[in-house]
């Protein structure tokens, strides 16, 4: 294929001439020596690597085709003239320091946003890759139809999108206000017009959403963050998209009940107890099978496996981790009663700006297929004076540099040092008066218990087996103690007493 190529060179200016030819001598170079080479340069083998030239040769990115007036697919019968669906999904990157803040999502992780279109038959018409997580979809959307080579909506056509972009000419959205993804409908029946359309137009728009499953199901560099720069990283989505047409994902997907969950989180804390389990880090390797097999013991026909258990605990530590974060950052506690975390404004506010800093996205590095391209044709690769062009020329201006001598790190400048004293000394003293105050809480709740039985029994009408009884249930719960000895008289006290004997006579606990 790449002798192909040279042979049509004579079509093309002189000077892109020089271009095509300096880089298929370059990659000729690079696969005909040794895997060792190709694998070191390309990342991939030979026989790979000439693969994906022949994919990429005869096809890429598909012609969009809309539905016919005939159409007889349940799904699709509905959006005559329609050409597809659209949507964005996240691809998780590793990015340098300075510009986490613009690929964080809401979970804390690190990833792009990569815009994608298809059609009907789940095949991709259109990938922008290289967006930061924090810009919104819809600015996205029209960044790519604002491209000289972007996406085209032929008039009078349309694609089919989600309730996070626009109702406009070329694209059509849901009713706003009603019931739309499938999970949120189940058994339920649409109640009007509205709610009809939207179980259809979610119905047929979910292909996208298969596409980005079956994209990333295939291609593990897509699952998990590569070291490679940001605009390589487009490259790859680009190329990869048109692969995605492979066996799905989703069959081993399981919706749990909250029982079920909790039950999960009650095993996880018996294992984390059980130091047969314990390790450094977490637990030993089959901690997910010993959890399936208690799932399965305390609900029989479940019939949980050991990667749904796996599958369940990732997802809540995702939708969690953003809590974990705040309680370990200065300034954030937990109010147990309230179930809540508690923090002043000014912190809240801070751990915002650090998290979510969503104002900074400008698709600088997002680049489409055709960018991918142009840019290509603009690098000059010149074999033969590659060498002395860069590294030679680069020895010769470069000044010799004068070795570091192993000695003393200079010192910290004085004022620094004064702030940094000062900072630990006020943390110091909060958490001072903070173990004080829990100390003087501790003694008091103590004193309370130890008086309790005796303040229960002098209460009027209350019987010796009630007062145990009563005790024995206030002792156990800090929150029932609050309430009672906050009551401002012993009438209060007794009514209270009394409503608790009928709660623990009835069976609540």
């Amino acid at each position: 294929m790449i002798h192909e190529q040279v042979h049509q060179i004579k079509e093309v200016p002189m000077q892109a001439r020089d271009k095509i030819r300096h880089r298929l001598v370059n990659i000729n170079r690079l696969i005909r020596e040794s895997d060792v080479i190709c694998k070191n340069e390309l990342r991939v083998n030979r026989h790979t690597f000439g693969v994906l030239c022949e994919m990429l040769h005869h096809h890429l990115l598909k012609k969009p085709t809309s539905i016919p007036e005939d159409c007889e697919d349940s799904r699709w019968k509905y959006f005559k003239r329609c050409l597809g669906a659209l949507d964005g999904t996240f691809i998780s990157v590793h990015v340098s320091h300075i510009d986490r803040s613009r690929y964080r999502t809401r979970k804390g992780a690190l990833a792009m946003n990569v815009l994608g279109v298809c059609t009907p038959n789940m095949e991709f018409i259109y990938v922008l890759p290289g967006w930061e997580r924090s810009a919104h979809d819809g600015r996205i959307l029209r960044d790519a139809i604002s491209r000289p080579n972007g996406l085209k909506v032929p008039k009078g056509y349309y694609y089919l999108v989600d309730a996070g972009y626009t109702n406009c000419e070329g694209f059509l959205a849901p009713y706003r206000g009603h019931n739309y993804h499938l999970k949120d409908w189940g058994d339920k029946v649409p109640e009007n017009p509205e709610e009809y359309f939207n179980m259809k137009h979610a119905k047929a728009r979910n292909v996208i959403e298969k596409c980005f499953g079956l994209l990333k199901g295939r291609w593990a560099i897509l699952r998990s963050p590569s070291f490679f720069p940001i605009i390589t990283q487009g490259w790859i989505v680009s190329v990869m998209n048109d692969s995605s047409q492979a066996a799905g994902r989703g069959k081993n997907k399981r919706k749990w009940s909250s029982l079920e969950e909790e039950t999960l989180l009650d095993f996880i804390l018996e294992l984390k107890l059980d130091p047969r389990w314990k390790c450094e880090g977490g637990f030993k390797n089959g901690f997910h099978q010993c959890l399936a097999e208690k799932m399965k013991n305390k609900f029989p026909e479940c019939g949980l496996k050991a990667s749904q258990v796996e599958s369940k605990i990732k997802f809540l530590k995702e939708k969690y981790t953003i809590i974990s974060d705040m309680l370990k950052s200065s300034g954030f506690q937990w109010d147990d009663k309230n179930k809540m975390v508690q923090c002043e404004r000014q912190c809240f506010d801070e751990f915002c700006v650090i998290i979510y800093d969503a104002d900074r996205a400008d698709g600088s590095r997002s680049e489409d297929m055709n960018d991918n391209i142009n840019n290509m044709n603009n690098e000059c690769i010149d074999l033969e004076n590659d060498l002395e062009d860069s590294d030679v020329t680069e020895l010769q201006t470069q000044p010799p540099q004068k070795r570091k001598k192993k000695g003393k790190s200079p010192l910290v400048s004085n004022d620094k040092l004064v702030i940094a004293i000062d900072t630990i000394k006020d943390h110091m003293c909060t958490i001072a008066d903070t173990w004080k105050e829990a100390q003087k809480h501790e003694k008091k709740v103590v004193e309370q218990k130890k008086n309790l039985l005796s303040e229960v029994a002098m209460i009027e009408g209350v019987s010796q087996v009630d007062a145990i009884d009563a005790t024995s249930y206030l002792s156990r719960n800090s929150s029932e103690l609050d309430a009672f000895y906050s009551c401002p008289n012993d009438e209060w006290k007794k009514l209270y007493v009394e409503r608790l004997i009928v709660r623990l006579r009835g069976g609540a606990t």
